[in-house]
């Protein structure tokens, strides 16, 4: 096609933003001349939904064969409605295996046209999981199908989801790199809500990348114009300003950010919840309250024991890390082999488990401080300062 026309390489790229050609007329020209439709996007149109996205390696998971398949065939759907995907996309933070399995058992049954949204819910559940090959692999096919479907801003929401699977893998500057690009989609198009988002969602990578006062500026500024109603990105606000506050030895105004969160908190589950005892655990332990930390990690520990596998390794180590501080190396020791039952949920995740692995075989006598910080530091895949402890906070 692009010969008969005399056409460049970038032909298909050029007449997709100017939005000429429907998404109809699109396929049927595909068709006629025998081409597979989303094969041939990811050949010409070189980037995913015009991001720049390395193609994600490992094996294809069986939803995304589903949805490919369903989107080829234009096959619709008996439809789930709104309100179902509203929920699913809530029940992810506190509960991302259920979330998972139920997303997978709807893609053959949502509408087309919420086929990407679903994707993004099903994404984000791989990745709280720690399954990031496959998370990255759900995006990526979002992100193509909601181009194809010429979705304004679908592709940017999966690309700001795909974000956290970089720096998950702690490629904070690539992260910070995607976002960024994300965040002029939302400026060019004048959505505002979206836009600072992005900055709640910048001001954590820079965060993570040691930029802590670079960080408290871009989420000051967020907070300030983010509405009252946006009550989870306001809420991961204050929770990484307390972090940072605490990181460069604020306590007093860490201890203001962190009652923030905690109002915010309550209506949106357990697991932001938990985060808000995590930030004062902290605190308590930058004041040399260790008691205090000890109690509240232990019911950090808790409450996400069975739904989130990984975060409950990092709390186990940052309370085994406590229990050392006190001089109390046989607990301690007791408390870390309880992480023995974590190896197989975090299966998925080898570095990980690996560390688990590494932490039981010292033995008790082994089990020292210096041990304990590097394995919380790898479990974090940090590149930043060693105190540094941010909980992931999730769009």
């Amino acid at each position: 096609m692009e010969r008969a026309l005399g056409m460049g390489r970038n032909w298909w790229q050029d007449r997709l933003k100017g939005g000429d050609i429907s998404l109809n007329q699109f396929i049927a020209v595909l068709d006629h001349l025998g081409l597979d439709r989303v094969s041939f996007l990811r050949q010409h149109l070189g980037k995913s939904g015009g991001f720049e996205l390395d193609r994600p390696t490992g094996p294809v998971p069986r939803v995304v064969q589903i949805a490919l398949r369903r989107f080829e065939a234009l096959e619709e759907g008996p439809g789930l409605g709104e309100h179902f995907l509203e929920t699913l996309d809530r029940q992810r933070y506190d509960d991302p295996a259920g979330a998972l399995r139920l997303g997978e058992q709807s893609v053959e049954l949502i509408e087309l046209a919420q086929l990407p949204r679903l994707l993004a819910i099903i994404g984000s559940s791989f990745r709280l999981l720690l399954r990031l090959d496959e998370a990255e692999h759900v995006f990526h096919v979002g992100i193509e199908i909601a181009s194809l479907a010429e979705d304004p801003f679908m592709p940017a929401l999966l690309a700001r989801r795909l974000a956290h699977v970089f720096a998950d893998r702690a490629d904070y500057g690539r992260a910070l790199a995607l976002t960024e690009q994300v965040s002029l989609v939302f400026l060019y198009a004048g959505n505002q809500v979206n836009f600072y988002r992005g900055m709640v969602d910048r001001g954590l990578w820079l965060s993570r990348l040691g930029r802590p006062y670079e960080s408290i500026s871009v989420l000051t500024l967020a907070l300030d114009r983010l509405p009252k109603s946006d009550a989870r990105y306001r809420y991961a606000a204050f929770n990484i300003l307390g972090h940072k506050h605490r990181e460069i030895g604020q306590l007093d105004t860490a201890l203001e950010f962190a009652k923030k969160a905690e109002e915010l908190s309550d209506g949106l589950g357990s697991f932001a919840a938990s985060k808000t005892v995590w930030l004062r655990a902290d605190i308590h332990t930058a004041l040399g309250e260790y008691s205090e930390a000890e109690r509240a990690l232990r019911l950090v520990r808790d409450e996400l024991w069975l739904s989130h596998a990984a975060e409950a390794a990092l709390v186990t180590c940052s309370l085994v890390r406590i229990l050392l501080l006190q001089g109390k190396a046989t607990e301690a020791f007791a408390m870390a082999a309880t992480t023995r039952v974590l190896v197989e949920p975090l299966r998925h995740n080898k570095i990980v488990s690996a560390i688990i692995g590494d932490l039981l075989r010292c033995g008790r006598t082994g089990l020292t401080l210096a041990l304990v910080e590097k394995a919380l530091s790898r479990i974090e895949g940090k590149r930043y300062k060693t105190d540094d402890r941010i909980g992931p906070v999730f769009p």
